[in-house]
């Protein structure tokens, strides 16, 4: 009988687990769906939202970069251009999305940093991503037209105090990164900027040249080509120090006007929630996209890739939003 008794004893007892021995014994069965979901991604196509025109540069570099990527992952690559409305429309295509892997976005800076605060009620947070990879960054730079008696940024400057005017400043978006820049430099400086809007670069670039415009701001390439035919010129860049692209242009830093430094960039970012290992396997997939030869021809010689993985681009975006966010504020950018 004692013998049943010490059986049944030991068939019914059970460990008593505390706290940590429970996670401990769960935390395998709750990786596993995860881990299973990486093993398996992708298995069906991938879409990639972006908020600019066809043909543009961005969507043209996203265009090789989705053909680099079909290659590597083995499922088509599909980009969806939703323009307009401040890239709104493009990010909640994205942050509603299943956090999957299976819908990404495509976005420039303004996206993560100024849009949500100019528009407090955006139906979008920056929260709601989860960052893939930062891929590049180029300079922006500071055009004027011929008739402007400046070759860099100090004559510039000393001209514009000479004048006792305003310093118009043609730039594409309130809040843009170009817009913003502008707005530091004349701070820094000691001249007051008064922005001109502009729809896109083209327009900048024809206002310059019919000198309808004195000066603007944006990427090094709305200029380039102008610029080295003489129909305007490239007087500022942004840029920590000089680009072999553009030797003889003067920094902001170098003016005195450390300040002004500043980047237009461009990264992908996931929905909030999509698993590590499926962001991991898509950023090095993008990793090696960017570095392929096809997709390197395609980019301006001004601009500098980085790659940044899920962790680095989220802390890059962070130091943006900590940067930008306090000269929005200072030039009342918010709308009610």
């Amino acid at each position: 009988m004692k013998a049943n008794g010490d059986a049944r004893a030991a068939t019914t007892a059970r460990p008593i687990l505390g706290r940590r021995g429970i996670l401990t014994a769960v935390a395998p069965l709750l990786a596993a769906p995860s881990l299973a979901l990486a093993n398996e991604y992708p298995s069906k196509p991938i879409t990639i939202v972006l908020p600019f025109s066809p043909g543009g540069l961005s969507d043209v570099v996203a265009r090789a970069i989705a053909e680099e990527m079909r290659k590597k992952l083995g499922v088509p690559v599909i980009l969806e251009n939703r323009t307009g409305g401040n890239t709104i429309p493009a990010a909640v295509a994205v942050t509603r999305a299943a956090p999957d892997g299976y819908t990404l976005g495509w976005y420039a800076g303004n996206t993560f940093v100024s849009t949500t605060y100019i528009f407090p009620d955006a139906p979008y947070q920056v929260s709601d991503f989860a960052p893939v990879i930062m891929f590049y960054r180029g300079p922006m730079v500071l055009a004027v037209s011929n008739q402007i008696p400046a070759n860099n940024i100090t004559e510039y400057v000393a001209h514009i105090k000479r004048t006792g005017h305003p310093a118009i400043i043609g730039a594409t978006s309130v809040g843009g990164t170009a817009y913003l820049m502008a707005s530091v430099f004349g701070t820094e400086a000691g001249i007051t900027i008064e922005p001109a809007g502009y729809r896109g670069g083209p327009d900048l670039v024809l206002a310059l040249q019919q000198n309808s415009l004195p000066a603007a701001s944006d990427i090094v390439d709305t200029f380039l080509q102008a610029h080295r035919a003489r129909h305007l010129k490239l007087i500022g860049i942004a840029s920590e120090r000089r680009i072999d692209l553009l030797p003889d242009v003067q920094t902001f830093a170098e003016a005195g006007y450390p300040n002004a430094t500043s980047y237009f960039w461009q990264g992908v970012a996931a929905p909030k929630g999509t698993p590590p290992e499926i962001l991991n396997r898509l950023h090095g997939a993008f990793a090696e996209a960017i570095a392929a030869p096809s997709v390197r021809a395609r980019l301006s010689a001004d601009l500098e890739v980085l790659a940044l993985g899920p962790a680095d681009f989220t802390r890059f975006i962070a130091a943006e939003r900590a940067k930008w966010i306090p000269v929005m504020e200072r030039l009342n950018l918010r709308r009610s």
